[in-house]
């Protein structure tokens, strides 16, 4: 019997043949090197995106834009592209790519254990993420000062709060200049209303000009709120203010004396190096800093507040998605009106970075610079998340944020009957990583924090220049129920922190029961208060489960170990130097007989080895060397022993990587009120 054929049949057979045998000979090239999809500034979303530039053809070469790489990558693998045993390239070409909107990542942008799916700078160049918009036009007015419009399209809010210079931060004009007013009093009301108060005599504005753009910040112990001026009587010196200031956990409301500065001042003509914006105008105003070349071509505003958005869902997660050796650069936060008073270490900020139902996600060799709020924040329900090798500066929030930020459980969940909850975060590695100039707007800020979380390694970081705390762990207080454990916070250096801004603090500071946790080989050194508490290691209210070993405290302006109260602690072989207040400060009894301080060394010329209730039963010392002064001064000279092991300590401690995609980056302008 004969058949035939239809020509249409025909057709349909051969390209379905073709495509059979294109897809089998790619699947196995692909198991050799894998599949690539190329970006470029200069590319076009028209094209393929798999040749690294164009070809004659224009359908041929990199796509322009994040987005178009993200269907790329979908298509290749609904498709059954690459193999598993391969995976995904997005090779970024060199260049600068400007984000309309943050790039957000769900589900279906997964890859999988054996085919990850990887946004990388191409080989050689460097590719750089950024939320700002570049600002043009500008003129030079006959008064040294330089001009030129934004556009209200883009900040149809007002005002843009953050201007970035020649890749520097650069601030509006404050009064005073230097140092801090003091409220003088609070007006009689009950309840307080936390919302006016009267500056002191001698430290108020003469007046304060459109109020809409001007802030207040007031410091407390371990808060600074950020609020707008509603009102301002010369003759009373009342100030009112938008929103509701929040003090710390001893005293909750405004108190005379609290510290605070006045940002956006405009009643002076604008000082050198810095900026302003008049938003009946349009404009922006920057006044160079002497002998600075102003560079007109490279100010940028930032405008978005994230740039990465990892979120998947409960039920649908993100998994094995990597970013190597990217740049990261320029968030912006904006002062909601009612103003911004955030509890301790400036929690519930965005990142710039962020992080939700995912898991074995990666960031490698990366830079992220200038942002106006926390730098990368992991959420609820991460797991198998690694930060490692990056170089993290000039932060407006805190450096990396981990974990829930619930305080205490909730009413129905299973965390109130024990050690569990339905979305922990677990398994956490920050390793390697440069965090510097931290909380440039945020002064509450902390390098690393912590919350709701276990199974979290903070491992051989440089952590320096910041106004609070270095590294904090935990987040709850007291006794009571915690999801944090298995916490391992191993080898850092923690420098220049406090710097006599905010107080009660530490190098690093932890908080809670936390089973099963060590702080082991960090070098804590050059930590400043403003009033009390400027401590190297701060074990705080209910600290349970750590094992504090072989660190190293030098030059604190309080004590080198302070702890509020605690159980289930050992401090042992740690060095203790040059501290201002205490060696060792306890300052409540602890639960039990179970904290125990074993071989430690302590030394000071200024301040005595123990303060506070240390004789107290709760606490046990065994066998540590005080090297007292006895009445004269100490040499400068330690036994060999004991200088060898410091500087052992010294030497293993702090990031391994030399600084490489920041390394012409200075530490953002100090803002020390």
């Amino acid at each position: 019997m004969i058949f035939t054929v239809p020509l249409a049949m025909w057709h349909r057979f051969l390209v379905t043949a073709l495509v059979f045998f294109w897809a089998t000979n790619s699947l196995a090239a692909l198991k050799e090197s894998g599949f690539s999809i190329y970006v470029s500034p200069d590319g076009s979303d028209d094209a393929d995106g798999r040749a690294p530039q164009p070809g004659s053809n224009s359908k041929v070469g990199p796509v322009r834009t994040l987005e178009r790489a993200q269907s790329l990558v979908r298509e290749a693998r609904v498709l059954g592209l690459p193999s598993t045993q391969s995976g995904v390239n997005v090779f970024l070409r060199g260049g600068r790519y400007t984000l309309e909107r943050p790039v957000i990542f769900r589900s279906e942008d997964s890859g999988s254990t054996d085919a990850p799916i990887t946004y990388r700078s191409y080989p050689g160049e460097l590719a750089r993420i950024e939320g700002g918009t570049y600002l043009n036009g500008w003129h030079l007015g006959q008064d040294g000062v330089w001009s030129t419009k934004y556009p209200l399209s883009l900040w149809p809010a007002g005002c843009p709060q953050q201007l970035i210079v020649g890749g520097e931060r650069r601030y509006r004009p404050r009064l005073p200049v230097a140092g801090t007013l003091e409220i003088d009093s609070i007006p009689r009301e009950a309840p307080p209303l936390n919302d006016r108060f009267i500056a002191t005599e001698g430290g108020q504005p003469l007046s304060i000009k459109n109020l809409t753009d001007t802030e207040i910040v007031i410091f407390d112990a371990w808060t600074a709120s950020r609020l707008r001026p509603t009102s301002y009587n010369p003759s009373s010196k009342l100030l009112g203010l938008s929103g509701k200031f929040a003090g710390h956990g001893v005293h909750r409301d405004m108190a005379p004396g609290l510290p605070y500065l006045i940002e956006n001042y405009r009643d002076r003509p604008l000082p050198e190096g810095s900026w302003q914006c008049d938003a009946g105008q349009l404009e922006i105003s920057y006044r160079p800093a002497k002998n600075e070349a102003f560079a007109a071509t490279d100010v940028i505003v930032p405008r978005l507040s994230k740039l990465i958005v990892i979120e998947g869902s409960n039920t649908q997660r993100v998994h094995d998605l990597h970013f190597e050796n990217l740049y990261f650069s320029t968030t912006a936060w904006r002062l909601p009106n009612d103003g911004w008073a955030a509890m301790q270490a400036e929690v519930g900020l965005p990142g710039a970075i962020e992080v939700q139902n995912a898991n074995s996600i990666k960031f490698r060799s990366f830079a992220l610079v200038h942002t106006g709020a926390t730098g990368i924040r992991i959420r609820e329900n991460c797991f198998d998340v690694e930060i490692s090798q990056g170089e993290m500066r000039d932060l407006g929030g805190t450096g990396i944020a981990i974990g829930s930020e619930q305080r205490r459980p909730a009413l129905g969940t299973p965390w109130s009957g024990g050690e569990s909850s339905s979305s922990p975060t677990h398994d956490v590695k920050v390793s390697d990583n440069l965090i510097a100039s931290v909380g440039r707007i945020h002064f509450a800020a902390v390098g690393v924090w912590i919350g709701q979380a276990d199974h979290v390694v903070v491992e051989r970081n440089e952590i320096r220049d910041l106004y609070y705390s270095g590294i904090s762990v935990g987040w709850t207080w007291e006794y009571g129920p915690s999801l944090s454990h298995d916490n391992r916070i191993v080898a850092n250096v923690v420098s220049d922190f406090g710097q006599g801004v905010l107080s009660d603090l530490g190098g690093i500071y932890t908080l809670g029961r936390q089973a099963n946790s060590l702080v082991e080989g960090n070098f804590v050194l050059g930590g400043k208060a403003r009033k009390y508490g400027g401590h190297g290691l701060y074990a705080d209210a209910g600290t349970s489960g750590f094992t504090f070993r072989n660190n190293v405290v030098m030059n604190v302006s309080h004590a080198g170990i302070h702890i509020h109260h605690g159980t289930d602690l050992l401090f042992e072989q740690n060095y203790l130097l040059d501290y201002g207040e205490a060696g060792v400060r306890c300052t409540r009894p602890s639960r039990g007989s179970s904290v125990v301080f074993k071989n430690n060394l302590l030394r000071s010329e200024r301040a005595p080895p123990f303060y506070g209730v240390c004789k107290d039963p709760s606490y046990a010392f065994q066998n540590n060397l005080i090297i007292s002064t006895d009445g004269g001064p100490l040499s400068s000279v330690l036994p060999t022993n004991m200088q060898d092991t410091i500087d052992r300590i010294r030497a293993h401690a702090g990031r391994i990587s030399t600084t490489r995609l920041t390394a012409n980056m200075r530490d953002a302008p100090s803002i020390v009120p």
